[in-house]
């Protein structure tokens, strides 16, 4: 006997087909609609957009190239920043950076995860890398396509530029502030020096910004460290010293200076007398 739909017709052969199908063939087909088909198609145009830079590569061997790619005004080679500013600013970005390939794959799965619980792009778990290719290519919105294309681009920069010009790229582009580029323009501001005069808090201090350098900014303005970057300022030299890029007398005394923007500290530390007072003097030798 002929089955009739709920109007009482007969049903058509699409229809006969449709109700045919198993349940478990019908899920697989919405998680490839809803979840896989979307991935691939980031996926897709991040790999279309990442081969259409792959040739651009080695022009960032170029100042001209990239100073005309980000309008900037001014470059200052790595042999002219202090190594301790540099070691600073690795060691808070991108801890592995002489050792990674150009991606961080541990950071990467990290990322994933807060990214999968909070469904949107929270975290980066970009390195130096990743960021300059970023910077000089790609555009700042955060997009999973842009992503690929970022890690891609990342991957295959070690075939034609050192990690070296990396780390200088890095540091001349960086942001630091409002309209603020470049650790030359960073230390001049922050500090009136030029960078090759950082030392390694000084360092620690622009590191510390560089995730978010309008909202880390504060303690310049306020002219004292707030309680955050105290403590990320600490942790940055605590790293240094533990990696071996700062001696014990070194840790020591950079720890106890203060910066030169922070004015009570700056005042306390200059009303000190460091010159020994009587009662503590080693006794005459008779």
């Amino acid at each position: 006997m002929t089955t009739q739909n709920k109007l009482g017709l007969n049903p058509t052969e699409s229809e006969k087909n449709f109700h045919s199908l198993n349940p478990a063939w019908l899920r697989l087909l919405l998680v490839f609609l809803i979840v896989i088909f979307p991935v691939l198609l980031f996926l897709g145009a991040g790999c279309l957009q990442a081969f259409f830079y792959l040739p651009f590569l080695p022009q960032l061997n170029s100042n001209s190239y990239v100073m005309e790619r980000l309008n900037l005004t001014q470059w200052v080679p790595l042999n002219r920043i202090s190594p301790l500013a540099a070691d600073a600013v690795v060691v808070s970005e991108d801890d592995g950076f002489f050792q990674n390939n150009g991606i961080d794959w541990n950071s990467v799965k990290k990322a994933v995860k807060v990214d999968w619980k909070t469904r949107r792009l929270k975290r980066g778990g970009s390195t130096l890398t990743q960021q300059v290719v970023k910077n000089v290519y790609l555009t700042k919105r955060k997009t999973f396509s842009r992503k690929i294309a970022e890690m891609v681009l990342a991957s295959q920069v070690p075939r034609s530029v050192t990690k070296d010009r990396v780390l200088e790229v890095y540091l001349n582009c960086a942001q630091w502030g409002y309209q603020l580029y470049g650790i030359s323009a960073a230390s001049q501001y922050y500090f009136k020096k030029k960078p090759s005069g950082l030392n390694a808090k000084e360092g620690a201090f622009l590191a510390m910004m560089l995730p978010n350098p309008l909202r880390y900014g504060k303690s310049f303005v306020k002219g004292e460290l707030t309680p955050y970057a105290k403590n990320e300022i600490q942790s940055i030299l605590d790293r240094m010293k533990l990696e071996g890029f700062l001696t014990d007398e070194q840790y020591a005394q950079e720890t106890a200076l203060p910066l030169a923007f922070e004015k009570k500290a700056l005042e306390s530390f200059q009303a000190m007398d460091l010159t020994p007072s009587p009662s503590t003097s080693p006794l005459p030798t008779p």
